[in-house]
């Protein structure tokens, strides 16, 4: 169905009851207001569409109609028109989430999958009756147009056919509970769909909704939002941003709504850019044919440079940095220093000169519970040790209070706990011991700024900018398109099916980024 016929469809409904309406709904953490959303309606025979960029509150949201999270005293709405009692229990409620990560056991059947969430038809006898199993089971794949046998392995199934069988089983749990009108609520189920695969998963959502429910979709996706969704709403700092059509909204008005106003990369960018990015300096690092869904053929990684890489869900960024430090498979990816290609696991990237800033800062970059002493100087025993490889503790208290006072840390002393440091304070820690080995010279950083306050924010991105030097580079993939835009040079933006784009000079800026990403109209070619 067409856009424009969806919006005609959805809009005879208007007389009907709302299925959800929220006149405030807000959560907050540790005294910090994450979501302070207000007046959103949700009617049937709609496909709505939320956007936001990350940390504008979407997953909380989801999250808290989940029943996952509890919101704040205060929090007030209607559910079919009767008063919401926090937590909601979403399957009594007529309410399904799709997550984005499937959760399903590709080894066992369809029918078996379903048989998870499904309270099994019996015999009299207390046996398990197939037949009956298969029939329903049969009935829901057909209710999302999916025409597969129920005992056909997950396995076997597409990544479309997988993700309509998620959907298909959520719709099920909730039909089972014999509520007129009812929400599907589908986190990025398009984030590594091929095109055709795309418009399979949104004929489901369209036809849930043309049967009287309504669907709520998840998704940055400028171009897929458009054409599947008869109604938007943004999402920025917890608060609604936008309402509007889906299809009727000016692109740069949403984005405009989802990031702010474009900030002028001459402004805010840190520090000195190389005047010509294509002058071509020392090549610290080559990476070839790095993602999964988009082929960009060679990225060279030059002394001087800070070079971002970003991109939608599922275009492969996020896995990128661990990739070239081997701590994943480099399925498709070749890493090539001035040493040669690497083949190794992380030991032979570290010698190579690679540095890790990983995003998991308290799993995967320190021990929380050690010292800020022992968490920096843990990368310095091989050049700080004695005669019978004793380790000089003076030694290592000097330079964890030189590192303080350098960087600022807001620590009681070299002994405090990793733990009892803010977000922003443990990132100078984790850069600070990157930077202090004297074989570094490309610094791979991943969301160097999640998690962080604004004031350490600046200095995160001022201490990477510092990095880069003649002799020295810095990679930072994630999706901060204003900090990417203040502290890179270039910036790639990974699309899915099609040549990436890459931004520099005075088209870099957070707008482009995000309307590259989108493949808005507005985008930069």
């Amino acid at each position: 169905m067409s856009s424009e016929k969806a919006g005609q469809s959805a809009a005879g409904r208007t007389g009907d009851m709302a299925i959800l309406e929220l006149d405030r709904v807000s959560k907050s953490f540790d005294r910090h207001t994450v979501l302070d959303a207000r007046q959103i309606s949700i009617r049937p025979g709609y496909v709505y569409g939320l956007l936001g960029a990350n940390g504008s509150g979407k997953s909380t949201l989801v999250k808290a109609l989940a029943g996952y999270h509890a919101p704040d005293p205060g929090s007030a709405g209607r559910l079919r028109g009767q008063p919401i009692h926090w937590p909601l229990r979403t399957a009594s409620s007529g309410i399904a989430v799709v997550p984005q990560d499937q959760a399903l056991a590709v080894e066992m059947s369809i029918v078996d999958n379903f048989l998870v969430t499904r309270r099994r038809y019996r015999s009299l006898i207390g046996r398990v009756t197939w037949r009956d199993e298969r029939g329903a089971t049969s009935d829901s794949l057909r209710r999302v147009g999916l025409h597969r046998s129920p005992e056909d392995t997950v396995a076997s199934l597409t990544a479309a056919e997988r993700a309509l069988v998620e959907i298909a089983r959520s719709l099920e749990e909730i039909l089972l509970t014999k509520v007129s009108s009812p929400l599907l609520i589908l986190d990025e189920p398009t984030a590594n769909l091929a095109q055709n695969d795309v418009e399979r998963v949104f004929a489901a959502t369209r036809e849930i909704a043309d049967q009287g429910g309504a669907v709520i979709i998840v998704n940055h996706r400028m171009s897929e939002v458009r054409a599947s969704c008869d109604y938007l709403y943004v999402l920025r700092d917890g608060q609604v941003a936008f309402r509007g059509p889906g299809n009727g909204s000016d692109s740069t008005e949403v984005v405009t709504a989802m990031f702010g106003r474009a900030v002028a990369a001459s402004a805010s960018r840190m520090g000195e850019k190389q005047a010509d990015p294509a002058a071509r300096r020392a090549l610290l690092l080559r990476l070839s044919s790095f993602a999964e869904m988009s082929n960009i053929g060679n990225v060279d990684v030059s002394g001087g440079e800070v070079v971002g890489i970003t991109g939608l869900v599922g275009m492969g960024q996020d896995i990128l940095p661990y990739q070239i430090m081997g701590l994943r498979k480099r399925k498709n990816l070749s890493v090539a220093t001035h040493g040669g290609v690497l083949g190794g696991g992380p030991l032979e990237a570290c010698a190579a000169g690679l540095a890790l800033l990983p995003a998991d800062r308290p799993t995967a970059a320190f021990w929380p519970a050690g010292t800020v002493l022992e968490n920096y100087t843990i990368g310095r025993l091989s050049t700080s040790t004695r005669r019978l490889a004793l380790l000089s503790g003076r030694e290592h208290r000097e330079a964890t209070m030189r590192m303080i006072s350098d960087w600022n840390v807001q620590a009681d002393s070299p002994d405090a706990a990793m733990r009892t440091l803010s977000g922003g304070n443990q990132q100078k820690v984790q850069i600070a011991r990157a930077i202090d080995r004297q074989k570094c010279t490309v610094l791979i950083a991943h969301e160097p700024t999640q998690g962080i306050d604004v004031a350490a924010r600046r200095e995160v991105l001022s201490a990477l900018r510092a990095f880069a030097t003649m002799e020295r580079a810095v990679i930072v993939c994630g999706a901060d398109y204003e900090a990417l835009a203040e502290v890179c040079d270039r910036v790639i933006v990974l699309k899915k099916g099609s040549a990436p784009v890459t931004l520099c000079g005075s088209e870099l800026s957070e707008e482009s980024i995000a309307q590259c990403a989108m493949d808005t109209a507005a985008a930069v070619q």
